[in-house]
């Protein structure tokens, strides 16, 4: 259940008794009542016989708007070096990499942004309203989750201009593109691992990055770092940047992992360059009431996600 606060809910059970987080407060009564909550945030609601959880209510905050856009659409995911290169080749036969090498990810089929934008058509066909992009950032492998560059386009995949032509070409015909954004970690060889060894985290000798999952391809960035959630969050930053492109949201990769300090300026910098953004979090539990290393998340609260990837069904 999702309600607004101190909205009057009528709850039906023998007995009720319910308490949030941060008050802990308890009522009990024996007949069918209705309560009002005072504030965001998670309510459980227990029987008062059994003492079974009954239900969890959600209290969110009645200013924060989800995108009319996204609601009863059609989502469709690229992985861009797989689908298509420049001329309509859709469907693809079997996998025929143009070249490969002898380490995971390096492999490719050539597929760029204009494959994706030759076969806008189809996908128009198919009723799709939304484009969800994997990762299109300068990267050396062909998935990109091991960003070296958020401010240029992989050149395998194309350029500004071709990504700009993409998404222009989308909305003529009804459908939106979003980016997958990579904030936790990025590329051993990246610019900013280079640049600015500040903005990473380091085992307990202080020169060892630490490395997301372990592989050592990837270190893990400190999302606390003041000047990197503002070369990602703040005017003119990565986010505001390539919505100014044409992009119309973002899918954000592993977001147990972009604590609240990174989310809360993030969402805020989305909409206030476009209420209409999507900001689609990676979620694989359950997103309403998650506990992410240690912290209860707040992400369907409002001011930090539209939705998340519905990875339990």
């Amino acid at each position: 259940m999702t309600v607004t606060p101190n909205t009057p809910v009528t709850i039906t059970v023998p007995a009720v008794r319910y308490w949030d987080e941060s008050e802990a407060r308890e009522v009990t009564q024996d007949a069918p009542i209705t309560l009002s909550f005072p504030h965001t945030g998670l309510y459980w609601l227990w029987d008062g016989f059994t003492h079974q959880p009954h239900r969890q209510v959600t209290v969110y905050s009645p200013e924060y708007r989800t995108p009319d856009w996204i609601k009863g659409g059609v989502c469709y995911h690229i992985f861009v070096d797989r689908f298509a290169s420049g001329v309509r080749s859709i469907p693809r036969p079997e996998f025929t990499p143009e070249w490969t090498d002898d380490k995971i990810g390096l492999d490719r089929c050539g597929g760029t942004l204009d494959g994706v934008r030759s076969n806008l058509d189809y996908l128009a066909e198919l009723g799709v309203t939304c484009l969800y992009l994997s990762p299109i950032f300068e990267a050396s492998s062909a998935h990109k989750y091991n960003t070296a560059d958020y401010e240029r386009v992989d050149p395998e995949f194309g350029d500004l201009e071709a990504f700009k032509m993409l998404c222009a070409d989308a909305k003529a015909l009804g459908i939106r593109v979003i980016l997958d954004g990579v904030f936790s970690h990025c590329g051993s060889d990246s610019e900013y691992y280079r640049r600015h060894p500040g903005w990473f985290v380091y085992e307990p000798d202080g020169v060892t990055p630490k490395y997301w999952w372990g592989i050592e391809s990837l270190p893990v960035f400190d999302k606390h770092n003041v000047k990197y959630i503002e070369y990602i969050t703040g005017e003119g930053g990565i986010a505001e940047r390539w919505l100014e492109a044409g992009a119309s949201g973002w899918r954000l990769d592993v977001a147990d992992e972009l604590p609240d300090a990174f989310l809360d300026p993030l969402c805020r910098r989305i909409k206030a360059k476009d209420p209409d953004a999507l900001i689609i979090g990676e979620v694989w539990e359950d997103a309403s009431n998650k506990i992410a290393y240690g912290v209860r998340r707040r992400y369907f609260l409002g001011g930090q996600l539209d939705g998340t990837m519905n990875y339990p069904l």
